[in-house]
């Protein structure tokens, strides 16, 4: 049995562990090790809300791409609209799916009022045509506040996807798997589009080497009907023709039936007369 005294020199070591413990990690109690700000630019895309589901702190890079987020009193079901799970948007619910992986995205309208307030200039093709803008992530419920956190990345598939949302690399946190991702299918889509390149220069040159010997064809039948077939191997071989001496020759005169009406009647297009008598 420990006596009274080592009961109560036990317990004053025990808070002097304590104190050097929090001395040493420089925690002071009551006060938390991470403020507001520093949590709001480390995790860029957040949304903590409460029962009512009204906001009541988001991230940096979410605030600037939707500000009335920041309003007060802005309910997030007017922000956002939930994709997964099929659920009712209300605190109860989110709740009862901790567990669950949430979509969520943002409802018609909203990020046309961000483009109206920060007055940008944008196309008549981009302003046509709202972006939607998914944001996957977990619900995690704050006991001790009694409020609920989204912790989210946006779902882009780009770098000119990032872009059209109004977001940049740098929003997306080093932290994030989303950002590799997205730049390693940014370096695939550029092989991508560079071997269909290829591909297209091959086609183009296959074709362009099938119309060189249709019309090597064309040459070679000429030339073997216009002179003898040993005379026209030769000079097809590059080699120099050796004159030959006949005695007897025949020589034949002859004409086309037609031939100065059909040239008349086709005298503007010589390519087909020439065609057409071979």
């Amino acid at each position: 049995m420990k006596t009274d005294k080592e009961n109560k020199d036990q317990n004053v070591e025990l808070n002097n562990l304590k104190l050097n413990l929090q001395k040493h990690l420089k925690i002071s109690t009551g006060k938390p090790m991470l403020t507001q700000k520093a949590f709001c630019k480390a995790f860029p895309f957040h949304v903590i809300f409460d029962k009512q589901m009204q906001v009541k702190q988001c991230g940096s890079s979410i605030s600037r791409l939707i500000p009335q987020i920041q309003e007060k009193d802005c309910n997030i079901t007017s922000i956002f609209d939930i994709v997964r799970p099929h659920i009712n948007f209300d605190f109860t619910a989110i709740k009862a799916h901790v567990m669950s992986v949430f979509v969520l995205t943002n409802k018609l309208g909203v990020l046309d009022v961000r483009r109206n307030k920060n007055k940008t200039t944008e196309t008549a093709d981009s302003s046509a045509n709202e972006i939607l803008t998914r944001f996957k992530g977990q619900m995690v419920y704050l006991k001790e506040k009694g409020l609920m956190l989204f912790q989210c990345s946006p779902c882009v598939m780009s770098v000119d996807d990032l872009f059209k949302r109004g977001l940049c690399i740098s929003d997306i946190p080093l932290h994030d798997s989303n950002r590799e991702l997205m730049l390693i299918n940014e370096h695939w889509s550029e092989e991508f589009e560079l071997t269909q390149s290829l591909e297209i220069l091959t086609d183009k040159l296959q074709q362009a080497t099938k119309e060189l010997e249709s019309e090597k064809k064309k040459t070679d039948k000429l030339l073997y009907e216009c002179l003898p077939p040993s005379i026209a191997q030769q000079l097809r071989q590059e080699k120099e023709v050796v004159p030959a001496r006949y005695e007897m020759v025949s020589l034949m005169f002859c004409g086309i039936k037609d031939f100065n009406i059909y040239c008349a009647k086709h005298a503007n297009n010589s390519q087909q007369i020439v065609s057409k008598n071979i």
